[in-house]
């Protein structure tokens, strides 16, 4: 080992707490890029394994009609290739022919490796193998009744249902009592399967499938369905198999397995990866950035430190290279320490977050096909790779600039060291105030400040970064959580929308129900524009508003009865006798986001234009009963049309205590009609209507399965289970929330690693200075006093740079990636957070230091040549 590098080691084991510093915040930086690395593979394996499960373990599929393009079965690029042969003819058990609603189902025959590939989930059994073999949906059995279980030999009818009247063939589906069925043959049939829980099957109604040993008779025949699995996936696969499907004139009719060829490897494959690759390079870029500074910073300390013997290497005999490679191998060998132990502890922390948050999720049943999964963490070759290089990058570029005026150091300058201060006695000059409010010891730690230039500026833009990371990070990942939180949580468990004319009935069959505590009548609609043309309500709406809603106004209009309508009307002192008149007039509340009444959206003078909603918001809204729909597909008389449209009558308060005002989404303007006028206004038929309750219950399966058992009596039309979903939501935001604030937190670290280097070093680098000012008779009180000022002036000018530059970024990521319904307000409690924190941070860590130079001898400091 040379002298250069003998004398770099020399150093560090002399700095072992700068060393140690340093270590950990590359520790922590690898650790942050392995998380993203490792954490990626994770989850697009676990996503690629819950997607086998569902869908099938194929890359994609498509079908013919055929069977000349059987020939891709020969196609060398795919490993498995599978047929699956749908028949025009229906089946049903013979003891049903009679009564077919329910028990017919289509004929359909899969080959082995269709079977292998399509049939991932749970089921009992085997696999048929033969056209006297079959796979039967348990829910199939259940629902119909049937005695069926493995072994089983099953007679069933084949044929074709015909209307008894026009005569013309009918689909499985849609045979009804009374419909002739046509038998084509009688076949006996073995259970050698029943399917417990495979979602693939289930989704495209396969009740019953027929296993198959050679091709398929083409009797009859209506499609073939092809499946296919690539023998290599890599980042172009759906290319690939694009052109495969076109060289057998297949490719119209072409269906990705999207999730699953992303989770091997496809990344060219559609906007998901566009979204998952933006948000990696940011992730890395903050990472990157933060631990460069850090990392900077230590090697500028440690060049600052190591002026003199570099020069005295350079007067006898050391070139620019040599000097160059001594900080160069300062990173290296604090990386090789350090990289190794970064993807340990970043492996382990991101193995013990990715089990916390999976189980999480399917606990919340949030996930689907988690049943057969091999393995969570995924750590491919790669991925090691990547965080390998990606480390290697920061330390190079931390490295790069102090490598650089290490090769420039001049060895008659290094030894005198006569470019450590270059200020001329004007700009020394403190100001009077200073000497006025903090005395002569405030005067002091001004000029320090000066003396130091480069040292202090860099311990200013270390703090100032470190502020700037803090605030922005945490502003995007609040922003990040607020969309996935986006509606409140709901007061109520259970949903139901019911025909209007038989709500009171169901209300009576309800009250039974010990279950049921309360309900909310919650049927609304959506209102996206106002009556004039498409940017004339820009005119209505405050200056801030104006660009946020330019594309679309998003009001949401609720239905209410008239008796809270009318208690809305007293809360607010309004005239209630107004609303119910010829015209249909609505309460708004002007505000988004979080309710501010400082904040209003519009202008008074809204209120003299009409809104209305078109006829597809209001179908959603389920207002419409389909029959209408169907029947009359312009619905005209039925919506909120120019010529019958609702106006603002008053604005109203913000009630966070009335759930009826919570159940908005955070974007939406949230309004209140009556029922009865709404009716009136648009020549609606109370049978004709939908609307929507809100059910308050502590049994939420219980309270479902009374309203499933009693729906087809009271027009019932959806039944929701609102907490099996808010669990859902809870669980995803659960999600979210551990890897944003985990980032944030291992930011945090970053930062703080850096600051506690840049001040501690700079301080103890400073040791003559307090000698010297120890020596001319600064008392304790005095020395401490000049510390304490030294670190409010570094946090003074950190925060007067670094809170309006944070509000800027905050601001431009608002503009950017925020919703309408999320005006820009700064969280003032975070901003307050890093004020005392960096005073908190600074003034410790220099006290500190400080500390221990105090414990020094000052003629030994004194007589340092360092300065």
């Amino acid at each position: 080992m040379n002298i250069v590098r003998t004398l770099t080691l020399r150093h560090l084991k002399e700095n072992k707490g700068r060393t140690v510093v340093t270590i950990l915040g590359i520790i922590v930086a690898v650790a942050m890029i392995t998380a993203v690395f490792v954490g990626m593979s994770s989850l697009l394996n676990v996503t690629g394994q819950a997607m086998r499960n569902i869908t099938g373990d194929y890359d994609f599929s498509t079908y013919t009609e055929t069977t000349d393009t059987l020939k891709i079965k020969n196609e060398s690029e795919l490993k498995k290739v599978g047929f699956g042969y749908d028949y025009d003819y229906t089946i049903v058990p013979q003891s049903k022919v009679k009564n077919p609603e329910n028990v017919t189902t289509y004929l359909r025959t899969y080959d082995s490796n269709c079977l292998d590939m399509i049939m991932t989930s749970k089921f009992e059994g085997k696999l048929p193998t033969n056209e006297n073999e079959i796979l039967v949906q348990k829910s199939y059995i259940d629902d119909n009744k049937l005695s069926w279980k493995l072994g089983d030999k099953i007679t069933l009818e084949i044929g074709k249902y015909y209307d008894k009247t026009t005569k013309e063939e009918k689909f499985a589906d849609e045979a009804v009592v009374g419909d002739i069925f046509k038998k084509h043959e009688t076949r006996v049939v073995t259970v050698t399967g029943i399917m417990t829980d495979d979602i693939a099957t289930q989704i495209y109604s396969q009740n019953i499938i027929f296993g198959q040993n050679g091709t398929a008779s083409k009797d009859n025949l209506s499609s073939i369905d092809i499946y296919g699995k690539l023998k290599n996936v890599h980042i172009n696969a759906t290319k690939q198999i694009d052109n495969i499907l076109k060289k057998y004139g297949v490719a119209d009719y072409c269906n990705l397995n999207t999730e699953y060829l992303l989770s091997q490897g496809a990344l060219a494959i559609n906007d998901i990866t566009a979204i998952l690759i933006v948000s990696i390079i940011i992730m890395l870029i903050i990472i990157i950035t933060a631990s460069v500074m850090l990392v900077y910073n230590a090697f500028s300390m440690s060049l600052t430190d190591r002026i003199r013997y570099l020069g005295m290497l350079a007067s006898v005999g050391a070139t620019r290279k040599q000097k160059r490679n001594s900080v160069y191998f300062e990173g290296a060998f604090l990386g090789m320490i350090a990289i190794p132990l970064g993807i340990f502890f970043g492996i382990i922390g991101i193995y013990i977050t990715l089990n916390v948050v999976i189980n999480r999720l399917a606990d919340a049943n949030a996930l689907s096909g988690m049943d057969k999964i091999d393995s969570i963490l995924s750590v491919p070759v790669w991925s090691i790779i990547s965080i390998i290089v990606f480390s290697i990058i920061t330390i190079f570029i931390s490295a790069y600039i102090p490598a650089r005026k290490s090769s420039k150091i001049s060895p008659i300058d290094a030894i005198r060291q006569n470019d450590s201060i270059k200020l001329k006695a004007k700009s020394l000059k403190s100001s009077k105030l200073i000497r006025k409010i903090f005395g002569y010891e405030g005067e002091i730690a001004n000029k320090n400040l000066k003396r130091n230039g480069k040292k202090s500026r860099l311990i200013i833009v270390s703090l100032t970064i470190s502020v700037v990371l803090f605030i922005s990070v945490n502003y995007f990942c609040s922003m990040l959580t607020n969309q996935v939180g986006g509606f409140e949580k709901e007061p109520y468990q259970v949903e139901v929308a019911v025909q209007y004319s038989n709500a009171e009935n169901l209300d009576k069959a309800l009250a039974k129900e010990n279950n049921v505590k309360d309900k909310y009548s919650i049927t609304a609609c959506y209102i996206q524009q106002l009556k004039s043309n498409k940017d004339k309500y820009l005119d209505y709406m405050n200056s801030k508003y104006k660009n946020k809603y330019k594309e679309e106004l998003c009001m949401r209009l609720h239905l209410v009865d008239d008796k809270y309508f009318d208690k809305l009307c007293k809360d607010n002192n309004i005239d209630k006798s107004k609303y119910y008149g010829k015209n249909l007039l609505a309460l708004a509340v002007n505000s988004v986001g979080d309710k501010s009444e400082g904040d209003p959206v519009f202008k008074d003078s809204v209120k003299n234009y009409g809104l209305y909603c078109d006829q597809s918001d209001l179908y959603a809204g389920g207002f419409i009963d389909d029959s209408i729909y169907e029947d009359n597909y312009k619905l005209e008389g039925h919506i909120l049309s120019e010529e019958n449209n609702i106006h603002i009558g008053d604005f109203i308060k913000y009630d966070e205590n009335d759930p009826m005002f919570t159940m908005d989404d955070n974007s939406e303007i949230t309004m209140f009609a009556p029922m009865t006028e709404y009716l009136k206004v648009t020549n609606n038929k109370p049978s004709n209507m939908t609307i929507t309750y809100g059910y308050v219950t502590d049994d939420s399966k219980k309270l479902v399965k009374t309203l499933e058992d009693i729906s087809d009596n009271y027009g019932v039309e959806y039944i929701s289970n609102i907490e099996m979903q808010q669990q859902t939501t809870d669980s995803v935001k659960f999600t979210i929330q551990v890897f944003l604030y985990g980032f944030i937190t291992l930011i945090t670290l970053i930062t703080l690693f850096n600051i506690v280097n840049t001040i501690s070093t700079g301080t103890a680098m400073r040791k003559r200075e307090f000698a010297m000012l120890r020596s001319v008779g600064v008392s304790k009180k005095g020395f401490y006093k000049i510390v304490c000022l030294e670190s409010l002036l570094y946090g003074i000018k950190a925060l007067i740079i670094g809170l309006p530059l944070s509000l800027l970024i905050s601001y431009g990521m608002n503009v950017s990636l925020g919703s309408a319904g999320y005006p820009f307000r700064p969280d003032i409690m975070i901003y307050l957070i890093v004020v005392v924190a960096v005073f908190l941070i600074v003034g410790l860590t220099m006290f500190y230091a400080v500390n221990k130079i105090k414990k020094g001898s000052i003629i030994e400091a004194l007589k340092e040549d360092i300065d």
